[in-house]
Order: structure tokens, then sequence, then C-alpha cells
């Protein structure tokens, strides 16, 4: 019932951004229609309900999981009652379905290329704003944001026990990338949570537990993905152990012959992107880009863990012997092979395409965490004296990738508190580059 449930919720939600598309390309973008959401938001919270009434027979330590993963992402909530300071958020995503909400469709806005980029995920957004604003938007990120940690759950929970699974889910809430874009209008997130929903399926077809219907949700998943974001199309090979992967190319491609209207190139953003490549890498050519980033990639893991603006988690650094030793175990099972080559391509993604930063290949670092919590898991099951060592170990990476988090929720409650005005609060993220763009949206 509970599993049937979330597929409910996963059900409509897609469905509502095929519909949301649809009313895009029509011009029938007008407030009531926003109430379109509510629909997967009750069978979301239905879901969520459904947990919490198992909550009194969990074991304590599962209990005291779940509320370290409630108090983080309390956490992540106050970020959706401040100001959105979001350089892409108040450059282009804000502005864009602004303009849509007035004209009530999708259209190609000159001063926006970005408006020709796939907007699936923009317009599921676009429901929030018109209903209540900046505010509702950022909500919506929340709720892409749980969406993608409760389906990082059920994937994990196809390899791992409950207690395991907790654990991956909790490493993976502490990610930077998720804890800041669980409120803010960034899409990454959104296209996380499709990926990782088009991935369970397959895990699922792969472990004998799903079938054909299976394969055709995890195809009009990745095509959600596919619509959501150009760098999507990298996962192409990828996704094309499902025979049905044509679906998701279907599901996308509204949004690429809009763009092919009005610049007769479907691909237009990326390839402005492309153009300057070497340049946003900080070489002289691309080739020479490319070069750089192979001769460096040794170092990823570091870059990864440690120098990175958008952390991921400690323990990708510390236990990288033990997930090493156990790659015959992961290569024997089909399932665990298939995650494998996902995070890896997932990782090529991240290292080859600047500007360096996790937001690109995120639902790629959710799988690796679940892979190493399956190692971790695996090397306690054969070294029972190491349990202790390895349960702080996993506590200390959770405090060293918290520890930021308190410091920006002090800031978030100086606001919200009432001690400081919105300007105030706005002026602290001026750095010389995002100032004018927080200055035109807010009115400043």
């Amino acid at each position: 019932m509970r599993s049937q449930l979330f597929f409910a919720y996963l059900f409509t939600f897609f469905w509502c951004g095929v519909l949301t598309s649809v009313a895009g390309f029509l011009g029938w973008l007008y407030p009531p229609f926003s109430l379109i959401i509510l629909i997967p938001l009750l069978f979301l919270i239905s879901w969520m309900w459904q947990m919490v009434v198992l909550i009194p027979a969990l074991q304590r330590g599962e209990k005291f999981l779940i509320a370290a993963l409630v108090t983080i992402w309390l956490l992540h909530l106050l970020g959706v009652f401040v100001p959105e300071t979001g350089f892409d958020a108040v450059w282009y995503h804000l502005p864009i379905v602004a303009e849509f909400a007035k004209l009530h469709r999708v259209v190609y806005l000159p001063d926006f290329y970005q408006s020709l980029n796939p907007l699936w995920s923009d317009l599921i957004f676009l429901h929030g704003y018109q209903l209540a604003g900046e505010i509702g938007a950022k909500f919506v990120a929340y709720m892409f944001g749980v969406s993608f940690l409760f389906v990082s759950y059920q994937l994990a929970r196809e390899v791992m026990n409950r207690q395991w699974t907790l654990i991956s889910v909790l490493i993976i809430s502490t990610f930077q990338v998720v804890a800041w874009q669980s409120s803010s209008f960034y899409v990454d997130i959104a296209k996380a949570f499709w990926e990782i929903a088009a991935v369970w399926l397959l895990v699922r077809v792969l472990d004998h537990c799903g079938g054909i219907s299976e394969k055709i949700w995890s195809a009009l998943f990745f095509g959600a993905s596919l619509a959501t974001k150009l760098f999507s199309l990298f996962l192409l090979p990828v996704f094309a152990i499902n025979i049905f992967f044509p679906l998701s190319l279907f599901v996308a491609l509204p949004f690429y012959v809009f763009a092919f209207q009005h610049t007769g190139n479907p691909f237009y953003s990326f390839d402005l992107h492309t153009a300057k490549l070497g340049e946003i890498g900080g070489a002289t050519s691309l080739g020479q880009y490319l070069w750089q980033r192979t001769l460096f990639l040794p170092t990823s893991l570091t870059e990864l863990t440690l120098f990175s603006r958008d952390y991921t988690s400690l323990l990708f650094l510390v236990f990288a012997p033990i997930f090493v030793m156990n790659w015959r175990k992961m290569i024997s099972s089909r399932p665990l092979l298939f995650l494998l080559f996902f995070a890896a391509a997932q990782w090529i993604i991240w290292w080859y395409i600047p500007p360096l930063s996790t937001r690109y290949a995120l639902s790629g670092f959710a799988v690796l965490a679940i892979l190493y919590v399956f190692t971790m898991k695996n090397y306690i099951d054969q070294r029972p004296r190491s349990r202790s060592y390895m349960y702080i170990t996993i506590t200390l990476s959770l405090l060293f990738a918290l520890l930021p988090r308190f410091f920006v929720a002090q800031r978030q409650l100086r606001y919200l508190s009432g001690q400081q005005t919105k300007r105030q609060y706005i002026e602290q993220f001026y750095d010389g580059w995002i100032d004018e763009k927080l200055k035109i949206w807010h009115h400043l």
C-alpha cells in the first residue's frame, strides 16, 4: 500500500508536469490552473503520513536517524521564508516565470536566452509563484527537495535494510547542493529527482521486481529530466539500456522544437555555453581545457570532498579504500553494476563541465552515496569490531558537513526574527557579481 501510494505521487507529479507544459504552450497559465500542484502535494503528504504511522514500531536507532533527518530538513525549510538570493534564480529563473505568469503562456523572451531552455520543472515552479509569489516558488523547491530525498530512500531500500537506507539519505541530506537548492529556485534538484526516479524503476527491473510498466515509467521520468535541463542529454547512453528510452525524447521534444522555431537551433542555449567552455573553465581554448581536466582527473576525489564550493561528503574520501575493496561485489550484481555505471557517468559530467559544481550531477552523487553506504555495511558485516569506528566516522563527517548550515540558519533567523530588514539581509550577499541582479529583482 505504501509503495503504491508513493508511485501514485510520482504518477501525479509527472502528469502535473505534462499538463503544465501543454497549458504553457497553449496560453492557459492562469492562477486557477496552478491549483493543479496541490494534487501531487496531497499524495506526497499522504505518503509521508503513512511513514509517520510506522515510526512507533521502529528500533531506537532508526528513530534517532529519523529525528536527525527531520532536524536537518527543518533547517533547510528556513530558507523558504527568506528573500531569494540565488544568482541564477534572480538572474533568469524568477524573471522568466514572472513574465510567463503575466502573459499566461510560454514565450521567447529576447532578454533571456534561457527562455529557450527546456522548462518542464521551471513551469512547475511557476505554480508556486502564481499562488504565493517568490515564497511559493521557493516552497516548490522544498517540495522537489523532499521528493528527491524520498525517492533516494526508495532506491536505497532496493539494496539495503531500513537502518542503512536512513544513513544513506542522511548523508545525501547534508550535501551542500541539497541544502541550498531545497529552498531556492534552481532546477538541478528537480532534475536529480526525475533521474533518481528513473534509476529506481530500472533497478527494480534489473532485480526482477519490475516489468514493462516500470521500464515505460522510467523512460518517462528520464524524459522529464531531459525536459528540465540540457545537461541530461549526456545521460542518454546510460538510459539506452531501457528499450523504451525513445519515450524520453518524446517528453522533452516540445521544448527543443520551441527553441528550433525561434533560433533554428534546438540546443541554442547549450551551444552558447559550449562556445565559452574554455573561457569558463579558465583555459585559452576548449582543447586546452579538456586536456587540463583529464590531467587533473586523479585529484577529482579531493576536489569533490574538500575543495569544492558545492561539497558532498567527506565519507567519499575517508572510505574510498573500502569502496574499492568491494568492486567485485558490485560488478557481480546487475542492479549494483548499473548504479555504479550511472554514478561514474555523472562523475565525468561533473568533472568536465564548468563551472565545477556538483549540482550538474547531483543524482550521480546521491547514487554514489548509496553505493558507499552499501560497501560500509558489508565491511561491518565482515568485520563487526569496526562498527564503532565506522559509526563515529559517519557522525563526525555529518557534523562537519552540517557546520556551515548552522551559520546559514543563524543568518536566516536574524531576518525571520525581525532583527534585519529585507535590504540588510540581501546586502550581505553583494559580491560584485550578483549585486545588480539582486537589486533588479528585489527593486532595491
